[in-house]
């Protein structure tokens, strides 16, 4: 004891130790030998550097195989999701702080789009609105899968599906956007699948065979501006901007065919590399637009020096390019006198090529390669409405390979009173 002077002796303690500080002690009672000691080596780790206690280390067995000891080692690291893990953040990543989903967004939009189109710009930010109302107070680091798509299915409660695609879309670019700054680990958008929208659409319109031929053969429509325009548009399912930005330098009249390689967006570029193609024109529309040249050319000597030469097909009356607006509202104006009402646009003349070369009997396989698509799936997907599952089904192709001696018989629908009875005029078709 400190106040009897007594020191515990160097080496261990023990039996002997505690037997020549506290003379006359009766040894056998173990119980008092064993409470005595503890004591004494408490009070002397204090002091004393052997008996010091030192951190307590993770209790690791011995073990002779390296497997087990790294699958030991990986048991004591924190799990995912841990309070340890989720201050600690992922290898690589340096998040800002405060660093929200409406900031990268915002950053996204800034430096993650070059060439974009101001009208471009705006639809993206049109349609992220209605999301980021929502989750774009969120750190960017602590949003969830969860959120994400909460957020999405209540924008579809008032949307289409379309613009919920394109609002998830969005969100999935910016997060990629931030993921390659080393702002965020993972996209948690990327793991979630956009939900339908219940508000509908504007559904895709094409014309009939019939409308369309009302429209070719109307006299108010041979009188307009635009009617090589039209033309043009309906028998080759070019895209209106790619037509605007058609030059006569790219029109082979040996041929009677036309080149596409670019349009009127931002860039200047066509839409994809597919899109970058020369195209044959029937003879009708070859005859309009030599009748437009003619026309144009009039124009630019009554323009005299306002003509601003461009070598544009289709130009204003001074030989400025085409505007979308005045295209439209032109547009609408002719369909209107054809007897086809207002409810028209040009780009619906693209779907219209489409249900005429499909009801034509045309294959998926040339009409994607005709309106420039890279590939059969996004022309099924974008115009299924206008293909005639049963014009693209091969009855020719089957007819020769089963080599029948006959052509294929082409019946006419009977009416409900000559029914089970064909008369003599369907006998004369089915003969012919």
């Amino acid at each position: 004891d400190r106040r009897g002077g007594g020191r515990l002796p160097a080496g261990p303690p023990g039996l002997a130790c505690i037997t020549e500080i506290i003379p006359g002690l009766d040894v056998g009672d173990e119980a008092w030998l064993v409470c005595l000691l503890a004591q004494l080596i408490l009070r002397q780790g204090a002091r004393d550097p052997i008996c010091r206690p030192t951190r307590p280390r993770p209790f690791l067995p011995r073990l002779t195989s390296p497997v087990r000891a790294q699958r030991n080692r990986r048991a004591l690291r924190p799990k995912p999701g841990s309070s340890r893990s989720a201050r600690r953040p992922a290898k690589g990543i340096r998040p800002r702080a405060g660093y929200t989903v409406q900031a990268a967004v915002d950053a996204w939009f800034e430096h993650g789009l070059p060439g974009r189109s101001a009208k471009t710009l705006s639809t993206y930010r049109e349609v992220t609105d209605p999301v980021l109302k929502m989750i774009g107070g969120k750190l960017l680091t602590e949003l969830t899968a969860a959120q994400v798509r909460a957020a999405l299915t209540t924008t579809g409660r008032t949307r289409s599906s379309r613009t919920v695609q394109i609002a998830h879309r969005c969100l999935v670019r910016a997060i990629d956007h931030a993921q390659a700054s080393d702002l965020v680990s993972r996209n948690v958008a990327a793991l979630v699948s956009p939900p339908q929208g219940k508000a509908p659409g504007r559904a895709s319109k094409s014309l009939t065979v019939t409308q369309a031929r009302q429209l070719v053969h109307s006299p108010e429509a041979k009188k307009s501006r635009l009617y090589a325009y039209i033309l043009l548009c309906l028998t080759t399912g070019i895209r209106t901007e790619e037509a605007r930005a058609l030059r006569w330098t790219e029109v082979d009249w040996a041929r009677e065919s036309v080149a596409v390689y670019r349009s009127v967006r931002a860039r200047g570029d066509v839409k994809t590399p597919k899109s970058r193609r020369k195209i044959t024109i029937p003879t009708m529309a070859a005859d309009a637009l030599e009748l437009w040249q003619e026309r144009q050319e009039k124009e630019r000597i009554a323009a005299g020096p306002r003509w601003k030469e461009s070598g544009l097909v289709f130009t204003s009356r001074v030989g400025t390019a085409l505007d979308a607006a005045d295209t439209r509202r032109t547009f609408k104006d002719v369909c209107e006198a054809a007897g086809l009402g207002r409810d028209w646009t040009p780009r619906e003349l693209r779907t219209s090529f489409v249900s005429v070369m499909s009801a034509s009997g045309a294959s998926i396989e040339q009409i994607a390669r005709l309106v420039g698509h890279s590939t059969t799936t996004t022309t099924e997907g974008v115009y299924r409405k206008q293909i005639d599952q049963a014009a693209i089904a091969g009855p020719e192709i089957l007819d020769t390979v089963l080599k029948r001696p006959t052509q294929r018989v082409i019946r006419k629908a009977r009416s409900p009173s000559t029914e089970g009875v064909p008369g003599d005029q369907d006998r004369a078709d089915s003969a012919g």
